[in-house]
């Protein structure tokens, strides 16, 4: 319902702006599509603080920022925004989450994965299993993850399918999160003015 009304609210002439935790192909990105639409305008932040940021002084007139996941639990630092900033939840979404192994090199020569750090708990069992020498390192999402692995031999990514087309690499592995049903809820964030 929330989407729809947000669709028909918007005028031709001045789309909406919503801000996300970027950069684009990220989950939150896709939260963020699934509703707003093609139709809105959308500004990728680098950190969830700085969705919130964009939202409270107008730079944006929404934002969508991950609250909890089904695997990992809550999103903490989405959490301690609300305690600093005006803006104020205004919907929600919910989107199923697939993670998939990204690399240019084979599972083989894997000595590093890189991902945001909820991506890694959610996979932390595959991991384990499947690549338990490898070195894990966080970084500050999904999208710069996949940036990384293109970029240096012997390197994967845990990302999206659309992340992997992007930056020219494999899908290694598919679904290698712990749970089949792993969901995440966004919050649609709007300024309380």
């Amino acid at each position: 319902i929330f989407g729809q009304i947000i669709a028909s609210g918007r005028s031709l002439e001045n789309p909406v702006s919503v801000a996300f935790l970027g950069p684009e192909q990220t989950h939150s990105h896709r939260a963020a599509a699934s509703v707003f639409g093609a139709g809105a305008e959308y500004d990728s932040a680098p950190s969830i603080p700085e969705v919130f940021a964009s939202v409270e002084r107008g730079s944006s007139d929404y934002g969508v920022v991950p609250i909890e996941n089904s695997t990992a639990g809550t999103v903490g630092e989405t959490l301690d925004m609300f305690v600093e900033t005006t803006a104020r939840i205004i919907g929600e979404t919910t989107l199923s989450i697939t993670h998939h192994l990204l690399a240019k090199s084979p599972m083989t020569a894997i000595t590093v994965v890189y991902s945001h750090p909820q991506v890694l708990d959610q996979c932390r069992v595959w991991l384990a299993q499947n690549l338990p020498f490898a070195e894990r390192v966080e970084v500050a999402s999904t999208a710069a993850a996949a940036a990384r692995a293109a970029s240096e031999s012997g390197a994967g990514a845990l990302g999206s399918k659309q992340g992997a087309e992007v930056h020219g690499l494999a899908v290694i592995r598919s679904d290698i999160q712990d749970f089949a049903d792993n969901t995440t809820r966004f919050f649609v964030l709007g300024n309380s003015s």
